[in-house]
């Protein structure tokens, strides 16, 4: 499972250097493309709920969803809990 953050509310510039304070590894979409990635996500994502964390499961629907900040236990356990699912 990959996490992919989606910048939205900041500009690109202001998101890079977030990700570099906090030290986030994983890909992010920048502002360019980020209308069509909300847009795949529809009403699981609402343009409102930023930040949110979305957690998929292996037929490409929305799992779990987080609005607001999380703690690095949160993202670990949706992704224990998808993985534990059957199938």
């Amino acid at each position: 499972m990959q996490s992919v953050g989606i910048n939205v509310k900041d500009n690109d510039v202001a998101a890079r250097a977030c990700e570099r304070r906090f030290k986030i590894s994983h890909p992010s979409i920048t502002t360019a493309d980020s209308g069509a990635a909300l847009l795949a996500f529809g009403a699981s994502l609402p343009r409102s709920a930023i930040p949110s964390t979305i957690g998929v499961d292996r037929r490409d629907r929305v799992a779990a969803r987080v609005i607001g900040p999380t703690t690095q236990g949160t993202p670990t356990a949706l992704v224990e809990d998808t993985l534990a699912e059957p199938g």
